[in-house]
């Protein structure tokens, strides 16, 4: 094995001394890469996030006018029915008073 000069040193220093330089340069550009892949992907989920926010809320308000419909549906359904039963009520009445009309005018009439 021969026997390297100091200069030889010093260029074999030199050499490696500029390949850790270029390690932690590449290091870095690594870091700054990351870092940038992470602030996209964090972003990126925010904004799912966001959007299922968004289709969340509009849910809600389709379901909040389907009750508010139902309701109204609810309201108008009962009060028909009760116009109806007051309608069969006051049809009952008549008949009624109808039926005890001719039941007192034939009495009327045989006596």
């Amino acid at each position: 094995m021969q026997q390297q000069t100091p200069q030889q040193n010093q260029q074999g220093f030199e050499q490696i001394k500029e390949a850790a330089q270029k390690a932690e340069q590449a290091a870095e550009q690594t870091l700054q890469v990351a870092q940038e892949i992470y602030s996209q992907a964090t972003e990126a989920a925010l904004s799912e996030a966001e959007q299922q926010l968004q289709d969340l809320q509009g849910q809600i308000q389709q379901a909040q006018q389907k009750t508010e419909d139902l309701k109204q549906e609810l309201q108008t359904t009962q009060e028909s029915q009760q116009s109806q039963q007051s309608q069969h009520s006051q049809q009952s009445q008549q008949s009624q008073q109808s039926q005890d009309s001719q039941q007192s005018s034939q009495s009327h009439q045989s006596q």
